[in-house]
């Protein structure tokens, strides 16, 4: 946790590995509340020929939504391995997710399956590290059951976590960033409502 401009944010830090944390979500109805806003700066970019590749798969700063799984038409095998997983864990294993992604090259708006898993979808939000490096921080409100019925072609469950990463493990390279300031947005609102920010993530 670090003292900012914005006030308190946490700062991920990756040095050939990865930095994250995960926030619980309660029940969230997504037909009331069905955005989601955040800032974020890059303090430590990355440059990287293609983020697409599994080789690539390293971002400055990463936000997730995690939806459960579905197991309906999951396999029965993967049935069975996520039963006993979350056994050991001693929770349910996310399903689906929405990763928004800060960039290297790939421009922002361009969207692809995850190279390590066909159940997360990838958005590019901001791209470029000479811009993250010299910017300061950008704000970001995302349509969440829009980004999920683009992607599935049905409406999201309630999502049962966030997370925020820094992640540079394939490349083996430094990554730095800073994020702050979630909320959930009814679909009109342009700032949050009362009672709906994350405060795991900004107290």
């Amino acid at each position: 946790m670090v003292e900012t401009e914005w006030g308190p944010a946490f700062r991920a830090l990756a040095t050939c590995s990865a930095s994250a944390m995960l926030l619980e979500l309660p029940e969230l109805d997504l037909t009331e509340m069905p955005r989601l806003r955040w800032r974020w700066r890059v303090e430590t970019g990355l440059a990287l020929e293609d983020e697409r590749t599994r080789d690539g798969d390293d971002f400055a700063a990463r936000v997730y939504v995690l939806f459960p799984f579905d197991s309906a038409g999951a396999s029965l095998w993967d049935r069975l391995r996520r039963a006993i997983t979350s056994r050991l864990y001693g929770r349910p294993l996310p399903g689906r997710a929405l990763n928004y992604v800060w960039a290297s090259r790939v421009l922002p708006g361009t969207r692809w399956t995850n190279p390590f898993s066909e159940d997360a979808l990838v958005i590019a939000r901001r791209t470029g590290s000479a811009e993250a490096e010299g910017g300061g921080w950008q704000t970001e409100v995302v349509d969440l059951p829009a980004d999920y019925r683009a992607w599935m072609d049905e409406a999201p469950p309630a999502p049962l976590a966030l997370a925020i990463m820094s992640d540079s493990d394939n490349a083996c390279r430094r990554s730095a960033a800073l994020f702050a300031d979630f909320a959930f947005l009814p679909a009109a609102a342009l700032e949050p409502v009362a009672g709906t920010g994350i405060g795991g993530f900004h107290e």
